[in-house]
């Protein structure tokens, strides 16, 4: 295919960074290319090396060392930037942050730097923008200008007036979202709405059918941002949520298999539908099934954050390490055992969160430590499912059960980013690796507290 300005041709030598990486990349290109393609490949290393001299020059000239103290000085107390590394979850973060501007009643002009290299979603990122913005809250879509702001956003994230008391807590997130619901699934155009149903229905799902979107972290999504082995402990085979999805078939739920078209297919079922593979995979489709899907059976990943953002049911599988749970009351999770080579056992969670092992986020962590992430198994999968379709349907879990949960979420020290989340790992695995768990302590709670939070677009009908 040839290449062209929107796309970055396969190179050898990708981790190679800098001219040098450059000119290595250009030359493996142009050897396998045909010669029929070596013009555009021309064309495209051309307009590439034009793009990242303008904006090598323009650093140089408007943030070199001198000016770029002289525009701290006059922005900072006026002017805040934040901005993502691109990735689908810190997209989702963006209510958070203007949720919490709202709630100091900051004046501050905020400029959100989206389009960062290796955006994950463009269609969300212009849909937070036409939702979430304001006169003094801009999102920024230019991936030229995003680049070309950098050096202020590092030297202005957060720090100007009155938002410099921003953290990103799961309690501070829980209690924001208690007081500025946005119900971003009721402001998706119908028109996209529409057009979705349209083509989900070539695939065989009917125009008013109910479906669960599924979703399985596999490696493809980071292969051309990440280096290999950099966090690979969080991918997981899809494979073993084949009895989950069987279980929600059964149900008389449609299923679409969410994910990058390099994800392992899955076998032919009827009422499945494999969209991450299928021709008609768009980012626009990929946020509009969130939003109109019944609840996600996902994994710690930034797509399960979608659900959250559009106020659906979620759980989340296989979660490591553990301070990266799901944080709001609408999701339940089961993490992932630590399997210790050295003391040849799994390690207890009051020992993952006393020894830090709960904030391990490289895979080089892990390997050091002598510790082996266990992925979680198809019956876990399938009992936290089941327990998910109960509590959808509006039921409650045993009070022991509830004070299990509670015990397990005051393990989370302060400096932990699961400090104070109100999601609740699922009981049926508390139970079974009750071994594993601390002690179940808590006060007797109330009824009221067991109960699922129902969002106005959620039903109980499956």
């Amino acid at each position: 295919m040839r290449a062209g300005a929107g796309e970055r041709p396969s190179a050898a030598g990708g981790a190679n960074h800098g001219i040098w990486g450059w000119i290595q990349r250009f030359m493996g290109d142009y050897r396998q290319a045909t010669p029929h393609r070596r013009v555009g490949l021309l064309a495209w290393y051309a307009w590439k090396a034009a793009y990242v001299g303008t904006l090598t020059v323009l650093h140089g000239v408007l943030f070199n060392p001198w000016l770029l103290r002289l525009w701290v000085k006059l922005l900072k107390g006026r002017v805040e930037f934040f901005g993502t590394s691109g990735t689908i979850a810190d997209l989702c973060l963006a209510d958070y942050y203007v949720k919490r501007k709202r709630d100091l009643n900051a004046s501050v002009f905020s400029l959100f730097l989206a389009n960062k290299p290796h955006i994950a979603n463009r269609y969300l990122a212009s849909f937070l923008a036409s939702t979430l913005g304001d006169p003094r809250t801009r999102f920024v879509l230019s991936r030229f200008v995003c680049r070309l702001l950098t050096p202020l956003e590092r030297r202005l994230f957060f720090g100007a007036g009155p938002t410099d008391r921003f953290t990103r807590h799961a309690q501070q997130c829980h209690e924001l979202n208690a007081r500025y619901r946005f119900h971003l699934e009721r402001r998706l155009p119908m028109v996209e709405r529409q057009r979705a149903r349209g083509l989900m229905r070539t695939l065989g799902l009917p125009l008013d059918g109910k479906f669960v979107c599924v979703h399985a972290r596999e490696a493809g999504f980071k292969a051309h941002f990440q280096p290999d082995g950099h966090n690979t402990y969080r991918d997981i085979d899809i494979l073993t949520y084949v009895p989950a999805i069987t279980y929600l078939i059964e149900r008389g739920f449609w299923v679409v298999r969410m994910g990058e078209p390099t994800v392992k297919p899955l076998p032919a079922m009827e009422r499945l539908i494999d969209y991450a593979r299928s021709p008609l995979k768009s980012e626009c489709l990929d946020v509009v099934l969130v939003a109109e899907c019944e609840f996600l059976l996902g994994c710690n990943s930034g797509f399960s954050q979608l659900a959250r953002l559009f106020n659906k049911l979620a759980l989340w599988t296989n979660s490591v390490p553990i301070e990266m749970c799901p944080w709001d009351e609408l999701a339940l999770w089961i993490p992932r055992l630590l399997f210790s080579t050295r003391e040849d056992r799994f390690l207890t969670f009051p020992e993952i969160v006393s020894r830090g092992v709960g904030q391990y986020h490289r895979t080089q962590e892990y390997e050091a430590a002598g510790l082996i992430p266990q992925e979680n198994s198809a019956e876990e999968i399938l009992e936290a499912t089941q327990e998910l379709y109960r509590w959808f349907r509006g039921k409650t879990e045993a009070l022991e059960d509830r004070q299990a949960q509670h015990a397990f979420n005051r393990l989370f020290p302060p400096h932990y980013n699961a400090y104070g989340t109100r999601s609740r790992i699922c009981a049926s695995f508390i139970r079974a690796h009750a071994e594993l768990m601390p002690q179940a302590d808590a006060p007797a709670v109330s009824d009221r507290a067991g109960a699922w939070p129902r969002c106005e677009t959620m039903t109980g009908d499956g």
